[in-house]
């Protein structure tokens, strides 16, 4: 198939996506289980899944097109087995990815603030003024630290949901794209067979004068017939080579 075929132009990003994926998942599994930084990514790796998922959903729609008339669009089926197969094989590896991200965020999500909060309480029933004091201080450090990395988080998620944002429109044009493509291949089909139909008919029309030219002409006509014949062709030769 040709490399402008909008199939493959679309999978071509699907596969770009893909292995920037897998880098993210490599150092997503070499952070520390609970940190910031591996929050922050679990959130763009989850986000890519879904988007890559999206991709590969339009996709498998324009290949159903596709299979619904495979002479029209010039596609045989075995290279429709081979797209549905990678297309399988695509979202069985990103399904897998986003299983095991969601997994880790469900368990960050777990509140972390609880446990700390009761137990500073059990300390501060524990321990004099000057030391409640020193809790106070350090149980306002860590709100306030709390405050930070959850606005950083949010900062986070929406430069996330600008880059998905970014990545539908430009997965809705190539949508677009491939079925203005699909439109004018069927056009430009269509003008090729009614030119060919025209083309038979005036070609059988031909035929039959001639037919009827060479009965009229008898046997000495028919040479000189096709002596004039002859000539013409050298004549058209000439042309071709020499112009």
């Amino acid at each position: 198939m040709s490399h402008l075929d909008p199939y493959y132009l679309v999978k071509d990003e699907v596969q770009d996506s893909i292995a920037q994926l897998q880098s993210g998942m490599t150092q997503w599994k070499q952070l520390p289980e609970v940190s910031n930084e591996r929050a922050s990514l679990t959130k763009k790796l989850i986000s890519s899944c879904d988007t890559i998922k999206w991709q590969v959903d339009e996709l498998d729609k324009a290949v159903s097109v596709a299979e619904r008339d495979m002479t029209k669009f010039g596609v045989s089926l075995t290279e429709l087995q081979t797209r549905r197969a990678w297309i399988s094989s695509t979202v069985t590896e990103v399904s897998s990815y986003r299983k095991t991200l969601q997994v880790a965020d469900d368990a960050l999500r777990l509140p972390m603030a609880a446990p700390l909060a009761a137990h500073g309480d059990a300390l501060r029933g524990q321990i004099g003024p000057v030391q409640k004091n020193r809790q106070s201080f350090e149980n306002d450090d860590y709100i306030h630290g709390e405050q930070e990395r959850q606005t950083q988080y949010l900062k986070e998620q929406d430069e996330d949901l600008d880059d998905l944002s970014q990545s539908v429109q430009r997965m809705g044009n190539i949508g677009l794209a491939i079925h203005e493509e699909l439109d004018s291949q069927e056009v430009l089909i269509s003008d090729i067979s009614r030119d060919v139909d025209t083309a038979a008919t005036r070609l059988d029309y031909v035929q039959k004068k001639m037919e009827t030219l060479i009965k009229k002409a008898g046997a000495k006509g028919q040479l000189v017939l096709i002596a004039v014949l002859v000539i013409l062709l050298a004549l058209l030769i000439m042309l071709i080579f020499y112009t």
